[in-house]
């Protein structure tokens, strides 16, 4: 039988399709009821068992419709019957002359008939609502998205237009407002551009919704309702096997019944549905260009000096994002093919081979894969549509030439994360101009700066007149399957994980995703979720498989040490005081706040650090704590304390005074020159670097420590101490230092950042 398709045949076809598959699932109920009654009913013989058939014949003579056509068919059946009705009908009809029944045969059909049909509804009743949740929350997003794009961009080109006039007037008043009407005409230019570019991504988004995403997902309610068909045929053989063995003088009867099953092709329900609901569809208005009421009245581009530049700039990252979404794209289409065709080797098998928990799982995977081509795609679509809108409106001897600019990535600023924007920003920059930046908020920050020179003129043939390769269906009302077969990466998730950053995901246990990039080595996996979200993950905490494999789902328990943060290494200062940034170039910090160190203090006062949200700046930390971090050790830098004073207020703990002084007398043989007892002291912690001798000793609360005189002294000069009796020495002086920070305002800083470490 000919392939078919509810997405190629029904376009737009959402709800009635939904109403269709969801009608035929809740029928599962009635025949669920019906053999549940029936296995009471048995024992009672042949009165009661009439009296069932015929109440189950009337029911299905009341939703025979919506079951075969839907609920508002474009074309009424008749008399006819769908070929699963028509089944149902055979078993009703067959059960009339069934009079005779045992305990045995009831109970069998209770368990092996009645709780498979349960099951059965529960599990298409769980599919059917992630294909519905996907719909309502992704897919009519989308459509919206591009709709309310189209809206916004012409609403700023109106508003731009406005400006203009309003300069326009004031410019024949008075000359001094000729620069502020040229920059008026600009930006109404570049606004006017940017329209233009989203009427034309508007509208392949559009045809890609129309044709392609919506299609998928009507066509998946058709695999779950034929797959209900499929498992439906073989609960229904079993039940008439069950009465073939209890009722040797009815097999005749039951024969004719199995017999009807195996008619019921799961292609047959499907051809009725479409013939009785298939009408000539209105492909909806395409978006186009509306010139403003008070400026413009054609479509073509602005290519002046400013507004060339900017479409340059659009054109240099669409066609980076082009190639990278380019790669992707086919990945996945060639995955999505090698899954169509599994779905129809399901359905290719006979009834007993037939499988349902191996078809609904094609189908959650399908529907996990297809999300992330969808989203892939839609970006690799706006960057074909920008690029082959600018080089075919960029005519004549226009230069388009981008390669002299190069790609680099930067990170979202604070007030990007204040309004609640976790992305990064491309941001396009030429630095052989003087105009603002381009901004592109779709993926990764991106600026453009000096490269090296390769044209690319409006006559390039490239991108110029392409057509989008759809995932296996085109405009056209036949779906194209692929035959290339492709492994997808699946990932489970072993353990719970918390995101600790914005470029990490969290996961709960047993939560199944697609791997978007593997581990690299650095201990963190790529994953895509089918909700679309995305971000980094610890790779010990998954379990990465190909589509073809099965694994449990581990249950609950404590995962494995989360990898290193990215990053590590750097110097970071804690802030004691605040600074307010009195000029340019300088960077305000506040009280506990913790920067990057980019340049330490030079004498002068001043420290060049960055905050969380990547500003650069000088600040004044003289007084602040500095923290440096790498693999192996630690380095706490205290200000100045007073220990003569500490000793002095410390008269009556004898043992303190005591410990007290050693730090001081050991400071002194480390040093090998006099101290004063007001010199700061710095405290370096985990591991002594570059020294010979014995590894200090561990202390289980603050490490190996050891401490030395703050100026920089030769550390050879250090080699001969004893280490072995200074490591537990030192040890009780930094815990003595605690107890003291405790009641000393002097020392509570210090002993604060020791219980920290």
């Amino acid at each position: 039988m000919a392939s078919i398709s509810i997405g190629n045949e029904l376009k737009d076809g959402f709800k009635e399709t939904n109403n269709w598959v969801t009608n035929n699932i809740n029928f599962l109920g009635d025949i669920e009821q019906f053999y549940q009654q029936r296995s009471l009913l048995e024992k009672e013989y042949a009165t009661k068992l009439n009296a069932l058939t015929a109440e189950f014949l009337s029911k299905k003579a009341n939703k025979t419709t919506s079951i075969s056509v839907g609920d508002s068919p474009k074309v009424t059946p008749g008399s006819l019957e769908s070929a699963t009705m028509v089944t149902w009908n055979e078993v009703l009809t067959r059960t009339e002359e069934i009079s005779r029944s045992h305990g045995v045969f009831a109970n069998e059909l209770s368990s092996k008939v009645v709780d498979q049909i349960t099951s059965l509804k529960t599990s298409l009743n769980h599919h059917k609502s992630k294909l519905e949740g996907y719909h309502n929350s992704s897919l009519l997003k989308s459509k919206e998205d591009f709709t309310g794009m189209v809206n916004k961009a012409k609403k700023h080109y109106d508003d731009t237009c406005q400006a203009m006039e309003t300069a326009r007037a004031k410019a024949e008043k008075s000359s001094k407002y000729e620069k502020k009407l040229n920059e008026k005409k600009t930006e109404m230019n570049i606004a006017k551009n940017q329209y233009l570019l989203t009427v034309n991504v508007a509208n392949r988004l559009k045809d890609k919704f129309y044709y392609q995403d919506l299609p998928e997902i009507l066509d998946l309610f058709q695999d779950l309702n034929e797959f209900k068909t499929k498992r439906l045929n073989t609960i229904l053989n079993n039940a008439s096997i069950l009465e073939t063995k209890k009722n040797e003088r009815d097999s005749a009867l039951l024969q004719q019944i199995k017999q009807t099953v195996q008619g019921n092709d799961y292609k047959l329900d499907t051809q009725m549905f479409i013939k009785h609901n298939a009408e000539t569809w209105k492909e909806p208005q395409d978006f186009y260009y509306v010139p403003s009421s008070i400026w413009h009245e054609d479509d073509t581009f602005v290519v002046e000096n400013s507004e060339l530049l900017e479409l340059k700039k659009v054109l240099k990252l669409a066609l980076q994002e082009d190639q990278q979404f380019g790669s992707k794209v086919e990945q996945s289409k060639e995955s999505l093919a090698s899954l169509a065709q599994k779905k129809t080797s399901y359905k290719s098998q006979t009834d007993a081979e037939f499988e349902l928990k191996k078809s609904l799982d094609i189908l959650s995977t399908y529907l996990l894969s297809l999300s992330a081509l969808i989203a892939d795609e839609n970006r690799k679509v706006k960057a074909q549509v920008e690029v082959e809108t600018i080089e075919n409106n960029v005519q004549g001897d226009i230069d388009l030439n981008v390669d002299n600019l190069t790609v680099s990535t930067k990170k979202a600023g604070f007030f990007d994360k204040l309004r609640g924007s976790s992305k990064r920003k491309s941001v396009v920059t030429d630095n052989n101009s003087d105009l603002s930046p381009f901004h592109n908020d779709d993926g990764d920050s991106q600026s453009i700066i000096s490269g090296s020179q390769h044209s690319v003129k409006s006559s390039s043939t490239s991108h110029h007149g392409f057509r989008i390769s759809s995932l296996l269906r085109s405009k056209s009302v036949h779906s194209t399957n692929s035959t290339i077969h492709s492994t997808v990466l699946q990932g489970t998730a072993l353990y719970a994980y918390q995101a600790q950053g914005s470029d990490e995901a969290s996961m709960t246990p047993g939560e199944i995703f697609s791997v978007g990039q593997t581990d690299d080595g650095s201990g963190w996996t790529l994953i895509h979720k089918s909700s679309g979200e995305e971000g980094l993950v610890p790779t010990s905490y998954l379990s990465i498989e190909s589509v073809n494999d099965t694994s449990s789902t581990p249950g609950k328990k404590k995962g494995p040490a989360v990898p290193k943060p990215r990053g590590s290494g750097k110097k970071h200062i804690k802030v004691t005081y605040p600074y307010t940034a009195e000029d340019e170039g300088e960077l305000s910090i506040y009280e506990n706040e913790t920067l990057e160190l980019v340049e330490a203090d030079d004498g002068s006062g001043w420290t060049k650090g960055r905050n969380e949200n990547g500003q650069i700046g000088l600040s004044n930390l003289k007084n602040s704590v500095t923290l440096q971090s790498s693999h192996n050790n630690t380095a706490i830098l205290f200000t100045k304390v007073s220990l003569l004073r500490i000793i002095q207020e410390q008269t009556c703990l004898n043992d303190t005074q005591r410990h007290l002084q050693l730090l001081v007398q050991l400071l002194w043989v480390l040093d090998g020159t006099e101290m004063g007892i007001d010199d700061e002291v710095v405290v370096i912690g985990d591991h002594r670097p570059s020294l010979s001798g014995p590894t200090l000793s561990q202390d289980d609360r603050f490490g190996t420590v050891f401490v030395q005189f703050a100026s920089e002294v030769d550390i050879s000069r250090r080699n001969n101490f004893n280490w072995d009796t200074f490591g537990p020495l030192n040890s009780k002086i930094l815990r003595l230092l605690s107890v003291i920070g405790n009641q000393d305002e002097a020392l509570r800083g210090v002993s604060d950042q020791f219980l920290l470490e």
